[in-house]
């Protein structure tokens, strides 16, 4: 009888084990795994290009415009405030006014808009003092020159030269100040580069300086070659 009953006990006691690794593998044994979610229609995958701080355009980018066609009875117009850093000196100072701002002095052609009326200032001071400016035009032919400049009362006697040919002199002295236009004759240029030269020659009795202050160069075309 006590065999029996021992028997039963481990009978009993092997059950209770395979029922306990029974529930173990059910359970745990296996590690869990987290799955991620499929982000490819919710989410934009992130760039590892460099970022810039450019703004966004669709504006199509400006080209230069093309050279302009001089045929008879064109006027090719120069405006001089323009031509600041190519003005070359034998003496004195120069820089840029506006005239429509109460002769601010100006230093830096970037500061030139398109609204205001410039000229471009030189202070000479001696007899024979030149200012030289490289210039170009693009067809050959005779052209009728005027000038429009600034006289004033502290103002001098100039000579006006394309290369060697002597265009006219000009008193710039006037009591009435302001800007006036003269005509410089008729100079026959081959296309390509030319100079553009004033010459100090002196100044009147009554003038109180011999500066000078030019406006802007006008070339109106009356024959080609």
């Amino acid at each position: 009888m006590k065999k029996i009953f021992m028997i039963l006990i481990a009978g009993v006691t092997v059950i209770a084990c395979l029922a306990f690794l029974a529930s173990c593998g059910e359970t745990g044994t296996e590690p869990k795994t987290s799955v991620k979610p499929d982000q490819s229609s919710e989410e934009t995958p992130v760039s590892t290009e460099a970022k810039t701080n450019a703004p966004e355009t669709t504006e199509t980018p400006a080209t230069q415009e093309p050279a302009q066609t001089i045929e008879v009875g064109t006027t090719v117009k120069y405006k001089m405030a323009l031509y600041l850093d190519e003005a070359q000196l034998s003496e004195g100072e120069k820089f840029v006014q506006n005239v429509s701002n109460g002769f601010i002095r100006i230093d830096d052609e970037f500061m030139i808009n398109e609204d205001d009326t410039y000229q471009l200032f030189w202070t000479s001071t001696e007899e024979g003092e030149t200012m030289t400016i490289p210039m170009n035009i693009t067809q050959s032919g005779t052209y009728k020159l005027t000038i429009t400049q600034f006289n004033g009362g502290d103002f001098g006697i100039f000579q006006y030269f394309i290369g060697e040919t002597l265009l006219g002199e000009i008193d710039c002295f006037n009591t009435n100040g302001g800007l006036y236009n003269f005509d410089l004759g008729s100079v026959e240029l081959d296309a390509g580069d030319f100079s553009f030269i004033v010459r100090r020659t002196g100044k009147n009795e009554n003038s109180a300086g011999s500066v000078f202050a030019i406006n802007e160069l006008n070339f109106e075309c009356t024959a080609v070659k």
